[in-house]
C-alpha cells in the first residue's frame, strides 16, 4: 500500500461541482443534509475523496483542499471505474464527497509471520552469515494475511504489499572461547551483503554466549521486497567458531515481519 500524506478525513462531507475535464474541482456547495468541504477543512489540508460523474464513472483518490476559490485538487488517483489510476473526465454536474477507501483502511486480522531455527547453525567469523530458518511451528507461526510470505527454503521473508512493516530478528550464539569474547552484530536488510543492510545493531556483547534482538521499521516502496536476517561474528577475544543456540524455545533464532499499513 502506498503512503499518502492525508491530514484529515471527515464524515458526511459532500458537494456538487460543474467542473468538466480532468483538472482541479471547483466546489459548488454542500448537498442537502451534508457539510461542505470549507465547513470542516482548513486551507491546504489533504483528504481522501470520491467523484461520481455521469451515469457510472467514478474516481477515488487523495486531494488537497484550497480555501481560496473553494477547490479540491486531484493529486493522486487510487482507483477509478475504468480499472486504472488515471483521472476520469468529468462531465455535466458531478458529486464530490469525502470518503475512506477500503484499500487504505485497517481491518481484519492483519498480516504477519515468524520463522524459527530449530537446528544449530555454525557461523563463519569475519563474514556476514545468513541465518537458516526451518520452521514456522511454535514458537513461530505460519504467516497470516497476504502481505508477509515466509520462505524457509531461501531463509527470507517476502513483503508482497507496498507499505510500512515492523521487522524483528532475534539470535543467540555461543563461541568456542570459554574465557569469553563472543562478539556479533545482527543485521536486517534487503540482501545478504553488508552493503544491502538497511540497519545494523552495533551493540556487541562480549561473553561466551550472546543474546541479541534487532528491530526496524521498514518501508517497502514496491511489492515483493525480500528481507534477510544475518549476523556478523567477530573473531576477537580468541573466538574462532560460533554456533547458534537452539536448546530451548526462548533461545532459538527467530525472524518476523508484521505489516502495519
Amino acid at each position: 500500500m502506498p503512503a499518502h500524506n492525508v491530514t484529515a478525513v471527515y464524515d458526511r462531507v459532500q458537494e456538487t461541482t460543474a467542473t468538466v475535464g480532468t483538472g482541479t474541482v471547483s466546489l459548488a456547495g454542500a448537498a442537502t443534509g451534508f457539510a461542505g468541504f470549507s465547513d470542516v477543512f482548513s486551507n491546504a489540508e489533504t483528504t481522501y475523496y470520491t467523484i461520481v460523474s455521469g451515469n457510472d464513472a467514478w474516481e477515488t483518490g487523495v486531494g488537497t483542499f484550497t480555501s481560496s476559490g473553494d477547490t479540491l485538487s486531484r493529486d493522486t488517483v487510487l482507483a477509478n471505474s475504468a480499472g486504472t489510476t488515471a483521472k476520469i473526465t468529468l462531465t455535466g454536474t458531478s458529486t464530490v464527497f469525502c470518503t475512506y477507501p477500503a484499500g487504505e483502511s485497517l481491518h481484519g486480522i492483519g498480516s504477519g509471520g515468524k520463522m524459527v531455527q530449530t537446528s544449530s547453525q555454525t557461523l563463519t567469523t569475519g563474514a556476514l552469515n545468513q541465518l537458516i530458518f526451518d520452521s514456522t511451528a511454535a514458537p513461530g507461526f505460519a504467516a497470516v494475511g497476504s502481505a508477509v510470505v515466509l520462505d524457509t527454503t531461501n531463509n527470507k521473508i517476502t513483503l508482497t504489499k507496498a507499505g510500512l512493516y515492523q521487522i524483528t530478528g532475534m539470535v543467540s550464539t555461543v563461541d568456542d572461547d570459554a574465557m569469553g569474547g563472543s562478539v556479533i552484530w545482527p543485521t536486517l536488510g534487503t540482501s545478504t551483503a553488508l552493503a544491502g543492510q538497511f540497519t545494523v545493531d552495533v551493540s556487541a556483547v562480549s561473553y561466551d554466549e550472546t543474546y541479541s534482538i534487532i528491530t526496524a521499521l521498514y518501508y517497502c516502496s514496491s511489492p515483493n521486497d525480500d528481507i534477510f536476517f544475518c549476523v556478523w561474528p567477530d573473531a576477537g577475544g580468541g573466538s574462532s567458531s560460533y554456533s547458534t543456540i537452539v536448546s530451548t524455545d526462548r533461545y532459538k533464532p527467530k525472524f518476523s515481519a508484521v505489516y502495519i499499513r
